[in-house]
């Protein structure tokens, strides 16, 4: 609000102040990954990234303005619970098979699911194919473009 109708406030207090979260995380990817070619994601990968994150947010809140004010609706999946993955394999002594899925559920009851993705071995990813972009069907696991 204060975005759009900056005279009408003296301050702002925020309880979320996610000011350019797309490159705070691309920050940490040097550290988490730099076997991969390239280090860091590009500027240009960045802004691939962040124009996904808005076509698919944006409007959400109703106006599509370039502010992703309903984040809480948008589609990414935001909770993946490895815990029990690793303690079979560890307990049973078996790798997860390869069709495992990650699930995003609902916060509060009854917990609907709200969208899957496939999670896929290294060096694949989960690669949109058609269909319902909140499912893992329309998805499958290919080898990342160089």
């Amino acid at each position: 609000m204060a975005q759009r109708h900056p005279a009408d406030f003296d301050g702002i207090v925020s309880a979320v102040p996610v000011i350019h979260w797309t490159g705070l995380f691309n920050g940490f990817i040097g550290f988490t990954q730099p076997q991969f070619s390239g280090g860091t994601l590009s500027a240009a990968k960045v802004r691939l990234v962040a124009d996904a994150l808005d076509t698919a947010c944006d409007a959400l809140d109703g106006l599509a303005d370039g502010v992703v004010n309903n984040y809480l609706a948008c589609p990414v999946p935001t909770h993946h619970d490895m815990l029990n993955t690793l303690d079979q394999w560890v307990s049973t002594g078996q790798a997860p098979a390869d069709a495992l899925v990650q699930v995003r559920k609902a916060t509060a009851a009854p917990y609907a699911t709200l969208a899957t993705r496939p999670l896929c071995r290294y060096a694949n990813y989960p690669q949109y194919v058609a269909g319902d972009p909140l499912s893992a069907d329309s998805y499958r696991c290919a080898v990342s473009a160089p």
